[in-house]
C-alpha cells in the first residue's frame, strides 16, 4: 500500500479518475486502491496527493525499496521499478516518454534478491551475491570513472560475495558475506577529506569501491542523504556528515571514520 505524493508516478498509480470512489491501480501483480480516496483526501493520480493507503501490487512481492522512486522484487526474482525511467530499454528513454508510472519489469542479466534505491540509482544484489546497478553517476554512486548515467544495468566490481547494499543521496554502501563493508560516491573516506578545512575536498568523490575500516565484521548497513550506519555486534557505528547530529556524537562534524555512538553505550542495538 502507498499513498502521499504520486508526481512522476512513483506511488505506482494510474492517471486521475475523478469518480470519487475505489481507483483501479494496475500493475504486474494487480489489486486495487481500498480506502478513502474521495476529492476531500487526496484523488489519485499523477502530481495528486493520496490521502489514504492504495494497494499497488496484489501479491508476490518479497521485498520493497522507496528513495527518489520505489522498487520491489518478486518471488520469481523480478524487479519491478515505478516513478523511474527503465535501463536498456530505448523505447523507454525516445521521445517524451518520462518515467513509468504503474510497478513495471525492469530487465536484468540476473535474478534479483533484493533491492534498494536512492536518488534516481537502482541497486541490485542477485541470488548469486553480485551487484548491479544503474541511474545517475554524477558522484560515482554507481561506481566507475564515468559521471555520465548509467544506462545499463551494470555489475559493480567487488572482491567478495555481496549480501546488502543500501543508497545514499550520492554514495553507496554494501556488505559483503564476511561482514565487511565497501562505500564509494560522494564525501566516501580519507582519501577525500579536507582535514585542515575539516570538509570534503572540492571533488570527493570515491568512484570504486573502497573497504571501510571496521573492527568488526558487520551485520547490518544503511546509506543515509550523507553519513552512513554499520551495526556490528549489537555496536552502532556512524560516520559522514554530522551536521544536524545525525552522527550520534554530539559535535555537528564531519566523521570521516567509523567511530562508535557511545550514546548506545550498554544497548544491544538490532
Amino acid at each position: 500500500f502507498c499513498w502521499g505524493l504520486s508526481d512522476d508516478g512513483r506511488l505506482g498509480l494510474s492517471a486521475a479518475n475523478d469518480s470519487g470512489g475505489p481507483q483501479s491501480a494496475p500493475s504486474s501483480g494487480g489489486g486495487d486502491c481500498v480506502g478513502d480516496v474521495t476529492q476531500q483526501s487526496g484523488m489519485v493520480g499523477d502530481g495528486i496527493v493520496v490521502g489514504a493507503p492504495c494497494q499497488v501490487l496484489a501479491q508476490g512481492v518479497v521485498q520493497v525499496a522507496a528513495g527518489a522512486h520505489s522498487a520491489a522484487v518478486t518471488a520469481e526474482g523480478q524487479l519491478l521499478v515505478w516513478g523511474t525511467l527503465l535501463a536498456g530499454v530505448a523505447e523507454a528513454r525516445a521521445g517524451d516518454a518520462g518515467p513509468t508510472r504503474t510497478p513495471t519489469e525492469q530487465p536484468l542479466p540476473c535474478s534479483a534478491a533484493s533491492v534498494a534505491v536512492g536518488r534516481g540509482t537502482t541497486a541490485v544484489v542477485s541470488v548469486d551475491s553480485r551487484l548491479w546497478m544503474y541511474g545517475p553517476n554524477d558522484t560515482h554512486q554507481c561506481g566507475g570513472e564515468t559521471v555520465h548515467e548509467l544506462l545499463q544495468v551494470t555489475c559493480v566490481p567487488l572482491p567478495l560475495p555481496v549480501l546488502q547494499v543500501s543508497c545514499g543521496e550520492a554514495h553507496t554502501l554494501a556488505r559483503a558475506c564476511d561482514g565487511s563493508v565497501f562505500a564509494w560516491g560522494c564525501d566516501q573516506g580519507p582519501e577525500v577529506f579536507d582535514k585542515l578545512l575539516q570538509r570534503p575536498a572540492p571533488v570527493g568523490h570515491q568512484p570504486s569501491p573502497r573497504r571501510v575500516r571496521l573492527s568488526l565484521a558487520a551485520s547490518d548497513i544503511q546509506a543515509g542523504g550523507y553519513h552512513s550506519m554499520a551495526l556490528c555486534d549489537g555496536k552502532l557505528f556512524t560516520w559522514g556528515d554530522g551536521g544536524m547530529g545525525q552522527l550520534g556524537h554530539g559535535p555537528t562534524e564531519w566523521q570521516v571514520e567509523p567511530r562508535l555512538v557511545e550514546g548506545l553505550e550498554g544497548v544491544i542495538v538490532q
